[in-house]
């Protein structure tokens, strides 16, 4: 593919790509559904991480979740989606 694309579409899609970024359709998925849960919560308890909906498989699905922090949560989206 890269044979056949001018170099100047594939920057258009790479500048693309760094504004509106795909590609982690769970992740996203699991943002909305965790923020949603977690303003439903009526006891900090009830609280869910960020990545609670991203279904695990093979080995990670052994793996027991790490319990984090919400400043965490909110410097990893920011990481990821940007700060704005």
């Amino acid at each position: 593919m890269l044979e056949e694309m001018p170099s100047e579409l594939f920057s258009e899609w790479v500048a693309y790509h760094q504004t509106s970024p795909w590609g982690d359709d769970w992740m996203q998925t699991s943002f909305i559904c965790a923020v949603a849960s977690n303003l439903l919560a009526s006891k900090r308890s009830e609280l869910v991480d960020l990545d609670h909906y991203v279904p695990k498989f093979g080995s990670d699905a052994k793996k027991p979740r790490r319990r984090v922090g919400i400043g965490e949560d909110e410097a990893a989206m920011a990481a990821a989606y940007g700060d704005g």
